[in-house]
């Protein structure tokens, strides 16, 4: 019994010693574990590493919140990048509420420590006053921070602000220096606009060669601007063999992005055959896809399938609805043809006042038809009081530019002296120069001379 109780006493002894060996190992673990997470929240190198890795997903699940919290104790710590990755979800409102100010306020800090990236976003802060006041010349002094250590997309800025004049004195050799700066670099948007001022001159000798090199470049890239100005070229022969296949090919590569006008050369060679088969079902489509988003010739093209019946159901209405908001846009087609529906009513009631309006506006851009039809008005008074000066300088207007029926009725103004002084010799001379374009009146007029 002795024995037993001896043992027992050895065994709870050695057990005793046992555990108290555990517990000093167990506390050094607990002890190094704690020292560690300090260590880890004291470093932000750490901190940013751990922010990535719920960023990306890397061993932990990904998440947002938890990566802005590490970022944040990283970034009041001084961590650039973990002040632009802040800067960045403020902006976006990824993993925070969006603030552009706390954006900015993040950009600003990572910026003073030279992070060229934040310079850049910073700088698109003060151009478009998001979370700051707008400040163009702010925005340069960063961009150009930033496109001294050679980013890109801040040479490209700095070329667009030095050719719109933003932020600086417009200088358009200096924004072909940094197109080229950026173009050199393969940034698309550059590329297209240093085409630009080769095409126009400006900065630069025009140089057409030039100009579509940089144009070429950015349409490789997918940049759906100079596909569509790469395709223009091969439909106009500008400085490439005309090719109008090739021109649709990249007239539907833009168009397929969006491009309301790369959409709305694809709905006309559709609907004329040109580089493509002729398909009026698919010319609508994209008529309609242009026109939704605001272009004016797609409208104006638009409605006249609508007038026409062309495809679809024939429909003054919706003639008149495309019509109107291509020419309140100023395109003077649609313009004209506003006039000529309220002058017959059309659509619309039949209001002369309204005719006259619209032709009046086509006219003065310079639209022989509306030019005509407006001499006309004021020939007989129709619409204004009649004014047969004024009828012989739109009838002149658009008898210079070789408008038939306004070459007949001026050769009538000299032949009987209406608004202008009597002249034979100059009544045949447009008679003639009617005829010559097949107006029948004109024709007519000269073979009674003959009798």
């Amino acid at each position: 019994m002795n024995k037993l109780v001896v043992l027992y006493i050895v065994i709870v002894a050695f057990s005793l010693n046992l555990f108290s060996s555990n517990l000093f190992a167990m506390t050094n673990e607990v002890s190094k574990i704690f020292a560690d997470e300090n260590e880890i929240n004291n470093n932000p190198e750490e901190l940013y590493n751990n922010g990535l890795k719920y960023f990306e997903g890397v061993d932990v699940p990904k998440d947002m919140t938890r990566a802005i919290e590490f970022w944040e104790k990283a970034a009041k710590k001084g961590h650039v990048l973990a002040q632009f990755n802040l800067g960045l979800a403020y902006a976006k409102g990824d993993g925070v509420v969006q603030d552009f100010s706390e954006s900015a306020k993040w950009y600003s800090k990572a910026a003073d420590q030279n992070d060229v990236d934040a310079q850049l976003n910073l700088g698109f802060c003060y151009y478009n006053a998001q979370g700051v006041l707008r400040d163009y010349s702010k925005a340069v002094k960063l961009w150009t921070k930033a496109a001294n250590k050679g980013q890109m997309i801040a040479q490209y800025n700095l070329g667009v602000s030095y050719e719109n004049g933003n932020g600086v004195e417009q200088d358009y050799c200096e924004a072909v220096k940094w197109y080229l700066k950026s173009a050199e670099q393969g940034y698309h948007k550059a590329q297209y606009n240093l085409g630009e001022l080769y095409e126009k001159g400006l900065g630069v000798d025009k140089d057409f060669n030039k100009a579509i090199d940089c144009w070429r470049k950015s349409a490789e890239q997918g940049y759906h601007k100079a596909q569509y100005k790469y395709g223009v070229c091969y439909e106009k022969g500008i400085a490439v063999e005309q090719n109008f296949t090739e021109s649709f090919k990249w007239f539907i590569k833009s168009a397929n992005q969006g491009n309301s006008d790369a959409q709305c050369s694809v709905a006309m060679s559709y609907e004329n055959g040109v580089g493509v088969a002729k398909d009026l079902k698919k010319a609508f489509v994209w008529y309609h896809k242009s026109a939704k988003q605001g272009n004016p010739k797609a409208q104006y093209n638009l409605g006249t399938f609508y007038d026409l019946g062309l495809v679809v159901k024939q429909n003054y209405l919706e003639a008149i609805k495309w019509w109107r908001k291509s020419a309140e846009q100023g395109f003077a087609e649609a313009q004209y043809n506003l006039g000529v529906s309220y002058y017959n009513g059309d659509g619309v009631p039949q209001d002369i006042e309204e005719s006259i309006k619209w032709y009046r506006k086509a006219a003065e851009q310079g639209l022989a038809e509306a030019q005509n039809n407006l001499g006309c008005r004021y020939a007989v008074g129709n619409g204004v009081e009649q004014d047969y000066s004024e009828a012989v300088k739109w009838f002149s207007l658009a008898a210079e530019q070789g408008y038939a029926g306004s070459q007949y009725h001026l050769a009538i103004c000299f032949d009987n002296g209406l608004g202008v002084t009597k002249n034979t010799e100059k009544a045949i001379e447009w008679y003639r120069k009617a005829a010559k374009n097949n107006h029948i009146g004109a024709i007519e007029a000269l073979k009674k001379r003959k009798k």
